[in-house]
């Protein structure tokens, strides 16, 4: 929030389960040490134009997991969205080739030649399929 944002005032009642207002007095008190309306406050303003009919959630734990794999710290999505597409990405003389995670998969499976690595292995496997495709070979 900004300083030249104004804050509103709305009482508001709501009939939760009981095990999901337990669950969040528990984050409240034991994660953030904040009452139970800032902390709610605080979610309805970070999620205010969350409007997706499939929403992702992820877990700080799954983040972290996420984090490992694309060797990047993640803060948002559209950081993850971006990483995702980098990873997804074969580039050819300046030209980026998207491939589907089965595709980098097999492909993966393939490489039986690790003195190479698997960027030089692919680059030369892209040569070679160019160049029988234009009858060079």
């Amino acid at each position: 929030m900004t300083l030249t944002e104004t804050m509103s005032s709305l009482r508001v009642k709501l009939d939760l389960p009981k095990n999901i207002l337990e669950e969040y007095e528990r984050q409240a008190e034991d994660d953030f040490g904040v009452p139970l309306e800032q902390l709610l406050t605080s979610r309805l303003t970070d999620c205010a134009n969350y409007t997706s009919a499939k929403p992702i959630y992820v877990t700080d734990e799954q983040r972290r997991d996420l984090e490992q794999l694309l060797k990047r710290n993640l803060s948002n999505a559209e950081q993850l969205l971006t990483e995702v597409k980098r990873v997804a990405t074969l580039r050819v003389d300046k030209v980026d080739v998207a491939l589907s995670p089965e595709v980098k998969r097999r492909l993966g499976s393939r490489h039986i030649d690790k003195s190479k690595g698997f960027e030089e292995w692919l680059s030369r496997l892209v040569v070679t399929l160019l160049e029988q495709y234009v009858e060079m070979r």
